[in-house]
């Protein structure tokens, strides 16, 4: 019967990986609100909606979201 050799004498590698976030949305297609909106985000802001838009991808709306609708209707007035 082979031996293995002991559990110390094995390499432990991490394995991390990497995401890249990319908006693709393009900028000409945005109206003056919605950067108006998405310039307002703060840094945690920004991250939660762009992870937020590559994961829901097509079925993600801005013009739909909460955070959205209040800023327009603080901002009409």
């Amino acid at each position: 019967m082979d031996s293995l050799p002991p559990p110390s004498s094995f390499s432990k590698k991490k394995i991390t990986r990497k995401i890249k976030i990319v908006d693709n949305s393009e900028p000409s297609l945005k109206n003056d609100t919605e950067t108006a909106y998405i310039n307002s985000f703060t840094e945690k802001e920004q991250k939660a909606y762009l992870i937020a838009k590559s994961h829901l991808m097509t079925s993600f709306s801005l013009k739909k979201s909460n955070g959205y609708l209040d800023f327009t209707t603080k901002n009409q007035s």
